[in-house]
């Protein structure tokens, strides 16, 4: 934690630094995630923040089940590699066309799915 004091009088105010990333975007129908550290392009930990309508059912003994759920807005906060752990290192690149394997993009090669 670090403390401002000094002009006003002894009085010490707390103020916390966070560290601040940029959040990384959501893939689309033309591209997805892979990892610049270790080419992982399968497994991600994201945390994401949602506003959702649901329609929620309760049954007759009070338990409530989500019936359909609609998304309203999301947000992508961090996206982690499952493989490295690495934080800060996904970005998007191109999904393969339909000449290309599941691993092989113009930018990625044949090891494009991670393979050391």
């Amino acid at each position: 934690m670090l403390g401002v004091s000094g002009a006003l009088g002894g009085w010490e105010c707390p103020v916390r630094l966070a560290s601040v990333s940029a959040p990384t975007p959501t893939p689309t129908a033309t591209t997805r995630w892979r990892c610049r550290q270790c080419g992982n392009l399968t497994r991600f930990d994201v945390t994401r923040t949602s506003r959702t309508r649901d329609y929620v059912h309760v049954d007759l003994a009070g338990e409530p089940v989500v019936e359909e759920r609609e998304v309203l807005a999301e947000d992508v906060e961090s996206v982690r590699c499952r493989w490295c752990d690495g934080v800060g290192t996904v970005e998007l690149v191109p999904r393969p066309g339909p000449d290309e394997g599941p691993g092989e993009t113009a930018d990625t090669g044949e090891h494009g799915a991670g393979a050391p």
